[in-house]
C-alpha cells in the first residue's frame, strides 16, 4: 500500500513538475513571440528596444532624450495653436505665418505685418526685389551747422559743416536748408570729403549788393547720408 502511495506522489510531483515548465516556456514563447499588447506596460527599470519602433498616438516625455532627433515628414509643436517644420524647411506658425529657405542662401518671412524688435539690421539691406537693387551698408540721418561766409552776387561759395556726426568720406549726402538761410542763396550740391564733415556749396543769386545779403549766416542743414 506505502509503496502504492509512493508511487502515485512520485508521479503527481513529476505531472506538476512537468506542467510548471510547460507553463513557463508557454509564456515564454508567447511573449517572445508577441506582436501586440492590449493592456499598459509600466517599467521602474530602463526599457531597452532594438529595431524600428511605431508609435501610434498622442507621446509624452517628462524629459526628451539630449541627443538628435530626426523628423521624415512633418513636426507638429503646440497644442490646437501649432507652430509645424517640415522636410523641405518650410516652418508654419501659429497663425499660418511663414518662414522658409526653398532657396540656398535666400530666407523668406511670410506675414502680413513683420515687426523686428530692437535693432533691425546691423549688416547691408536691400529693399525691394529687383535684381538691380542697390545695397544699403549704412544709413544716417540729422543736422550740422555751418559758420557765416560772405559770397558775393552772382557767384558761388563752399560751407563747411562739420559737425555731421557718423558721415563717412565716401557717403551720398543730401542736405535741406532751413528757414535761416537768407532767401538769396541756394543749395547747389553737398559732399563729404571727410569724416563727420558735409561740403554745401551755395549760390547766391542777388544781383547786387547790399540789397542782399551777402552774408549766409550761421545755419543748420538737415542732412541724409547713405553708404
Amino acid at each position: 500500500m506505502e509503496k502504492t502511495l509512493s508511487f502515485i506522489r512520485n508521479n503527481n510531483w513529476i505531472a506538476m513538475t512537468i506542467a510548471v515548465v510547460a507553463g513557463v516556456l508557454l509564456v515564454v514563447g508567447g511573449v517572445q513571440a508577441a506582436t501586440t499588447i492590449s493592456t499598459n506596460v509600466s517599467t521602474d527599470g530602463t526599457l531597452s528596444v532594438t529595431g524600428a519602433s511605431t508609435l501610434t498616438g498622442l507621446t509624452s516625455m517628462i524629459q526628451a532624450s539630449s541627443t538628435r532627433f530626426s523628423v521624415h515628414d512633418t513636426a507638429y509643436f503646440g497644442g490646437t495653436a501649432t507652430t509645424t517644420i517640415n522636410s523641405t524647411g518650410l516652418i508654419t506658425l501659429r497663425n499660418s505665418e511663414t518662414i522658409s529657405n526653398a532657396t540656398d542662401g535666400t530666407i523668406t518671412v511670410g506675414a502680413d505685418n513683420l515687426v523686428l524688435v530692437g535693432t533691425a539690421s546691423t549688416s547691408a539691406i536691400k529693399v525691394g526685389d529687383e535684381v538691380d537693387v542697390s545695397t544699403i551698408n549704412g544709413l544716417i540721418f540729422g543736422y550740422c551747422t555751418a559758420p557765416s561766409l560772405n559770397v558775393a552776387a552772382t557767384s558761388s561759395a563752399t560751407l563747411l559743416c562739420a559737425d555731421a556726426t557718423g558721415v563717412a568720406s565716401t557717403d551720398r549726402v543730401f542736405v535741406q536748408a532751413t528757414s535761416s538761410l537768407p532767401e538769396n542763396f541756394v543749395i547747389q550740391a553737398a559732399s563729404s570729403s571727410a569724416t563727420d564733415t558735409i561740403q554745401i556749396r551755395v549760390f547766391n543769386m542777388a544781383t547786387s549788393t547790399p540789397s542782399y545779403a551777402a552774408d549766409t549766416g550761421i545755419n543748420s542743414f538737415n542732412f541724409w547720408a547713405v553708404r
